[in-house]
């Protein structure tokens, strides 16, 4: 099972994203999309809540990695 999905709220000051499922090489670029463009829009502090992904490969690593910079 791919990502299935991600909710993505902002309250206040505070961004949150929830992905599902498993973030991989083949959806990180969806996964990075999806940050970028919160971080853009809403450039405020972020919060991303694994609770529901199940397996992270190196390619999501990454894109965290690189958002966090």
């Amino acid at each position: 099972m791919d990502m299935t999905g991600m909710e993505i709220t902002t309250e206040d000051s505070l961004s949150l994203i929830r992905p599902v499922g498993k973030i991989d090489s083949t959806n990180s670029q969806v996964f990075e999309q999806a940050m970028t463009r919160l971080i853009e829009h809403n450039p405020t502090d972020v919060l991303v809540d694994l609770g529901k992904v199940t397996f992270v490969a190196s390619a999501g690593l990454r894109v965290m990695l690189n958002i966090a910079k």
